[in-house]
């Protein structure tokens, strides 16, 4: 299983895969779409310099 092998600090996670996960994750019911989601509303903010590092803090912790 890839998700074992990760060495992202947090990642988008269904149900399913929660008691697998070392690392933070986001439950999120479809990680496929919610990325797509993710990708397209900061898409705009990278392109434009406006987001910071600061504004990235919003992952939940185990």
């Amino acid at each position: 299983m890839i998700l074992k092998a990760t060495a992202a600090a947090a990642v988008l996670l269904s149900e399913e895969y929660k008691e697998h996960c070392h690392v933070d994750f986001i439950l999120v019911s479809n990680p496929h779409e919610a990325y797509a989601k993710l990708t397209q509303l900061f898409s705009g903010n990278i392109r434009n310099k406006i987001l910071n590092r600061k504004s990235c803090r919003f992952i939940f912790k185990r």
